[in-house]
């Protein structure tokens, strides 16, 4: 087998709520340094005043080495300056493992745009989780879509800011909706 027999098992997690039950949501936001952008954070800051929850973003953007931390401390100010340093958990430096480990505290991921990811939108679902997307108008912003329509979710995919915004919400507050879409 070319993959190691001794790899960690991953638990798959799929309470809404972290594990200590204290109401707080955790989203994935596991996206390479260039897919962040002002829009898509305008409407995670808007996500944050409209839920009755406390949200804590996980922002995985991928790497490895030194190197990154010093690479990322100047935006990882400016995020928990705009989100909130109790909202924000920027996470680097992972092994694929522990990056596994960290998306699974989550209970949904949410897809960047324009440039949609694939190998993150992958990872989540392989722990169960479903990933809100956004359809792009050309093909870099339209792998997500059509992944999820393969897959039968076609009801997380967004067409505009506003669905974007209201299903991730709806994800928020709709614990049955949440279940029934990890299960699928």
């Amino acid at each position: 087998s070319r993959f190691p027999q001794n790899r960690p098992r991953i638990t798959r997690w799929k309470g809404a709520f972290d594990r200590n039950g204290n109401g707080k949501i955790r989203i994935n936001c596991a996206w390479g340094n260039l897919k962040y952008n002002f829009p898509i954070l305008e409407i995670l800051k808007e996500i944050l005043h409209r839920s009755k929850y406390q949200i804590i973003y996980q922002f995985l953007p991928g790497g490895s080495g030194l190197n990154i931390a010093n690479n990322y401390q100047v935006f990882m100010e400016d995020l928990q300056e705009l989100l909130g340093v109790e909202n924000c958990e920027i996470l680097i430096g992972q092994s694929y493992d522990g990056y596994l480990n960290c998306l699974n505290q989550g209970s949904f991921g949410v897809d960047s745009f324009p440039f949609c990811g694939f190998q993150s939108v992958l990872d989540n679902l392989y722990l169960g989780l479903p990933v809100v997307c956004l359809r792009g108008s050309r093909a870099h912003g339209r792998i997500s879509a059509a992944l999820m329509e393969s897959l039968g979710l076609q009801e997380i995919i967004a067409e505009n800011f506003d669905q974007y915004t209201e299903i991730i919400l709806r994800l928020i507050t709709d614990q049955k909706y949440l279940k029934k879409l990890q299960r699928k």
